[in-house]
């Protein structure tokens, strides 16, 4: 099993929303040949047939590059209402069982009221009561196993934190080391982003956590504004570009294209060997 993290950095990954087994396959090959390095499968977009194991190695064996396997709890035409947690979980462990590299798992798992935990913290950060996230001393020893769990059977977790309020730099370091304590190979962080002075200190909390983390990671806005942060971000300390292979009615329209990622990054690398 080849390396999801552990890559010449930074990467571009190929997020995979196709409601179909062959729709993903022939992105697969399509983002192949736009220069992706890894791919990253919404497993929740497939319809159930498609998510049995014969099905889902199929998807894993259509490519050499490592792939990420996921399962969010945003509701899709194939799962409305998302399942329960463990549910999730066991989709994302058979995905490992039939090829995938690594899993994305949300930093507040095991917690069914996150919020709560946040209560009282003298993290700055907590204090914003962010999405995603749980203190919960109990649910993060069982993310700590989890994880554990998942390296065992010789696969990598990205842990990751749709925060849903605007970071400082301050805080948003904060919360990227509260978070690389519990042994993910790499964090995912995503805050609002509206406006230059957003922009600005999302790239000035990417230039921090190059210094500070031991972790891979990737630090992105979400929002009208958040597509430097996703591309320069890249240059400054960033680990990866998520980047659809084509805009679909269910792709994240907020993420550019895998052939235009790679055309920015080659053209910046060529000026720097200059």
């Amino acid at each position: 099993m080849s390396s999801f993290v552990h890559q010449k950095k930074p990467f571009i990954v190929c997020v995979l929303r196709g409601k179909s087994m062959m729709s993903d396959v022939a992105t697969i090959m399509n983002g192949e040949h736009d220069g992706a390095d890894a791919f990253d499968l919404h497993i929740n977009w497939l319809p159930e047939a498609d998510r049995s194991p014969e099905n889902l190695r199929r998807i894993f064996a259509s490519t050499r590059l490592p792939m990420l396997a996921l399962y969010y709890r945003e509701p899709t035409p194939y799962s409305n209402p998302a399942p329960g947690e463990e549910e999730r979980l066991a989709y994302q462990l058979r995905a490992i069982e039939c090829g995938a590299a690594g899993i994305d798992i949300q930093a507040d798992l095991y917690d069914p009221d996150p919020k709560s935990s946040l209560a009282g913290s003298s993290y700055g950060f907590a204090k914003l009561n962010p999405n995603e996230v749980t203190l919960n001393p109990q649910a993060v020893e069982k993310q700590i196993k989890f994880i554990n769990r998942v390296h065992s059977m010789g696969a990598e977790v990205l842990l990751s934190a749709h925060v849903g309020v605007r970071l400082s730099c301050d805080e948003g370091v904060e919360l990227a080391l509260e978070l690389e304590r519990r042994g993910p190979d790499i964090i995912k962080i995503v805050s609002p982003c509206e406006g230059d002075d957003q922009i600005i200190e999302i790239l000035k909390t990417i230039v921090e956590l190059k210094k500070r983390l031991h972790t891979p990671f990737v630090y992105i806005g979400g929002g009208a504004d958040s597509a430097l942060t996703r591309t320069v971000g890249a240059m400054l300390g960033n680990a990866l570009v998520f980047a659809n292979q084509r805009y679909e009615e269910n792709s994240t329209l907020l993420q550019p294209l895998v052939g235009q990622v790679r055309t920015i990054l080659d053209e910046v690398r060529r000026d720097v060997r200059q």
